[in-house]
């Protein structure tokens, strides 16, 4: 088994200038994305860009409106004479589904018969075994501290000075 190398304090600042390196180059382009975009701004191609994706977001809007209505124009007439397939590219597909009527009762089926549909939502176990007293926790879960590392936003101060 190979030995795990440390990481000393030295290695966290070269990464820290690094990072701070890189948060710096990534400022500058978003920068000049920014300001090219500014510049584009004042132009008219701008502006029929702007109009362009206004018409296409209306098409687009009046589009889903027209299938829409379709859909249900297929299922009306579907639901009066059965056809399946009123016209060409225009079909009904009948899909079975299960409708559950009780959902108490379901729970109690799937408890007694099928645990393996139910599943446990973990976010609301952890808060409310979180917020019990410690006496009142099941012994099979524990509190435990994790540590999770957290880098500052700022870190100039590990960027080498600039002489201007």
């Amino acid at each position: 088994m190979a030995e795990k190398q440390s990481i000393t304090v030295e290695d966290l600042k070269r990464g820290a200038v690094l990072l701070a390196q890189r948060r710096q180059e990534l400022s500058v382009e978003v920068a000049a994305v920014q300001a090219r975009k500014a510049e584009l701004q004042r132009t008219e191609a701008w502006t029929n860009v702007q109009d362009g994706e206004a018409i296409r977001k209306d098409a687009a809007l009046e589009a889903q409106k027209a299938e829409n209505a379709l859909r249900a124009d297929i299922l009306e007439l579907f639901s009066v004479d059965g056809n399946k397939h009123p016209a060409p590219k225009l079909d009904v597909k009948v899909r079975t589904e299960l409708a559950i009527r009780d959902e108490g009762e379901a729970l109690a089926y799937c408890i007694e018969n099928l645990r393996s549909a139910l599943t446990v939502d973990l976010g609301i176990l952890e808060s409310v075994l979180k917020a019990l007293p410690d006496e009142k926790r099941p012994a099979w879960a524990l509190i435990v501290d994790v540590p999770v590392a957290s880098i500052g936003q700022d870190l100039s101060s590990y960027l080498p000075e600039v002489a201007e």
